[in-house]
């Protein structure tokens, strides 16, 4: 009687622990590429004088946002982005993401409502700085910047 009722509890707390799971689960994230196909952006980049807003072409197209994120801002000429994104959301995204595909967190800051990161892939020379600041009101939407750069390599001696 008692296994019975163990075993009926056990499959109840399974089920609902997948069921809730699969519920809760954080959408997939996008690239800037596809967030910028979504808003309307022409993510070729390019001249656009009577067109929709471009990227710069020294942005990269495959470069991750977290999930949740959407609102991509730019001016189309430097190699900057951002997106409205909570700033626990894109700490918790960047920290694994960074971590997960080999890239090296060069400077970590994080203070009450803020983040930052400069981070670079070692074999293809990319870096990223990522800062993410929470409204001071609560009226507008956090925001997270990407500026992207290559890095250099050090002169010889």
């Amino acid at each position: 009687m008692k296994r019975a009722r163990r075993a009926r509890a056990m499959l109840w707390a399974t089920t609902l622990a997948l069921v809730v799971g699969t519920a809760h689960a954080a959408p997939p994230s996008r690239t800037i590429a596809q967030m910028a196909q979504d808003e309307g952006w022409n993510a070729d980049g390019g001249a656009t004088p009577e067109g929709p807003p471009r990227l710069s072409r020294r942005v990269p197209r495959d470069f991750p946002l977290p999930p949740l994120s959407h609102d991509l801002q730019t001016d189309g000429i430097a190699p900057i982005v951002s997106v409205a994104c909570s700033v626990g959301d894109a700490e918790a995204f960047y920290e694994t993401w960074f971590h997960n595909h080999g890239w090296h967190i060069d400077k970590r800051m994080k203070a009450q409502g803020l983040i930052g990161y400069v981070a670079c892939d070692a074999a293809s020379g990319q870096c990223v700085n990522v800062s993410a600041t929470a409204s001071d009101d609560g009226r507008q939407p956090s925001r997270v910047t990407l500026m992207f750069y290559q890095q250099t390599p050090a002169p010889a001696p």
